[in-house]
């Protein structure tokens, strides 16, 4: 694990590449530090070691799908939580037990802009504020 990774803005959880790397060229580009992963238990080490802002993850993945990620992060950061948005090509699947694991349900195809106008205020949110120090 690198440092970048330990100190992303968001961390962005896929099994798909395509997606995975789409996802993590729009964020970088917005300018913000992103580690992107392809399995849901690396990424969970990570999360729980070094809380980003943001866990973006999606819905059906190997091994540990996008519900159970978040289920975990929640049960082990509990208000030291990020905020969570799931992105999935069906958001009606989620069940309604399950909804309140996340911040946001964000169906597939989306656009570039609305992931970027989601998760651009959740980082500048949780960001301390900028102090001037006297010199």
């Amino acid at each position: 694990m690198d440092a970048s990774s330990m100190s992303s803005d968001v961390v962005v959880v896929d099994d798909d590449p395509r997606v995975r790397a789409l996802t993590l060229h729009i964020l970088q580009r917005a300018g913000l530090t992103v580690s992107a992963h392809e399995s849901p238990l690396t990424a969970l080490d990570l999360v729980l070691a070094h809380p980003p802002r943001v866990l973006l993850t999606d819905f059906a993945m190997p091994h540990l799908d996008g519900v159970g990620l978040a289920s975990a992060v929640r049960g082990g950061l509990g208000e030291r939580s990020p905020r969570i948005m799931l992105l999935t090509g069906n958001p009606q699947s989620v069940r309604a037990k399950d909804k309140h694991l996340f911040d946001v349900i964000l169906g597939k195809p989306w656009e570039s802009h609305v992931l970027v106008e989601t998760v651009l205020p959740w980082v500048r949110a949780s960001m301390p504020p900028l102090v001037a120090h006297a010199g």
